[in-house]
């Protein structure tokens, strides 16, 4: 397969814009994950005190797990919505409420603006033109499962074992942590120690690292202010619509 038909188009502003924010989320995270090593004991309950409070924080905040699951039809055998069974759910669309028949089969004529409309539109372009199934995945009829009560949330819902996905979702993961392994060291490692050396030493963990080490706690809440800044200017942070953070589990559709 060649790269022109996987590969995105180069746009050098949102090259850097991407870089920006991944840079900054990783300053973000050193900045807190540093200062929590140095105020937080290293002792079994607090750290299990961290992880208790933080899930409890992620619920309140609803940006624990995604509370609004697609129950998608067709998702469990691993098939593809049919052309003629969405058809055939479409409303009649004359004026006189009786169904306006189509030059090829007779079928009711679909509401250009309906729902079943669109999923049929969005399904033959997967299949393509020629009426075959496009390379990507396959479209499937979704609902969402809060405005549907009767359905329910499929929980540990493996998906078929594809080497093809699952190689590149590995290779892409690997990719990413490369990246925010590489800015990390790059900063934590290498431009904090040469700039200054306020985190030389180590400090006994505990909220007494305020006194013994202030240099280093200012470094830090630096590094995590800069983080924010420029989420904030790549909209990474929150945007003009929503403010909800991506929760931290989310289930792939």
């Amino acid at each position: 397969m060649s790269c022109k038909r996987t590969c995105p188009p180069l746009d050098a502003m949102a090259l850097c814009e991407a870089v920006c924010a991944i840079t900054s989320s990783v300053l973000l995270w050193i900045g807190a994950w540093d200062l929590i090593e140095l105020l937080v004991p290293n002792t079994w309950p607090s750290k299990l005190l961290m992880v208790v409070l933080g899930t409890l924080g992620l619920f309140l905040t609803r940006t624990l797990y995604e509370d609004r699951s697609l129950a998608c039809m067709g998702e469990r055998g691993g098939e593809q919505q049919d052309v003629a069974m969405l058809e055939a759910a479409e409303p009649p669309s004359s004026a006189h409420g009786s169904a306006s028949p189509s030059p090829t089969n007779g079928a009711a004529a679909p509401l250009p603006d309906s729902p079943v409309s669109s999923s049929r539109h969005s399904l033959r372009a997967e299949r393509g033109d020629d009426g075959l199934p496009s390379l990507g995945p396959p479209a499937t009829l979704c609902t969402d499962v809060a405005d549907d009560p009767g359905r329910r949330r499929l929980y540990f819902d493996t998906p078929k074992l594809d080497r093809r996905r699952c190689g590149m979702a590995l290779g892409a993961l690997l990719m990413g942590l490369m990246v925010w392994v590489g800015i990390w060291d790059l900063v934590d490692e290498l431009l904090v120690p040469a700039l200054s050396n306020a985190c030389s030493g180590t400090p006994q963990p505990g909220p007494m690292a305020v006194v013994h080490a202030p240099g280093c706690i200012g470094i830090k809440l630096l590094l995590l202010l800069l983080g924010a800044a420029g989420l904030w200017c790549t909209r990474g942070l929150y945007g003009s619509s929503s403010t909800r953070q991506p929760a931290q589990f989310q289930r792939v559709k």
